[in-house]
């Protein structure tokens, strides 16, 4: 995936729906490599692609967690407490 090209195509979306959308782009690029390394573990250009997705799919939802909260309790904070039932829960956010 091209970020550059990625922003200008999605330039006008709310903050919000594009960093959504790359955390649903990445997840189905990897869930689509997942299916074909299944049947072809050894093949080291797949295996780089898929490393490259997981990259890119971690940050987006870094991103997405830092500026709306976290997506799945998976992604909560975990300090003295469990967080993930602190705060709104994810479809109760503003978009």
């Amino acid at each position: 995936m091209n970020a550059d090209r990625f922003e200008t195509a999605h330039a006008a979306m709310p903050d919000r729906e594009r960093l959504m959308l790359q955390v649903q782009m990445t997840d189905f690029a990897m869930e689509d490599l997942e299916l074909y390394l299944d049947t072809h573990p050894m093949d080291q250009t797949a295996l780089e692609y898929y490393r490259q997705f997981q990259k890119l799919h971690d940050h987006a939802v870094d991103d997405f967690t830092v500026k709306y909260g976290p997506l799945t309790a998976n992604y909560a904070a975990v300090s003295d407490h469990w967080t993930w039932v602190m705060g709104p829960w994810p479809w109760e956010r503003e978009a």
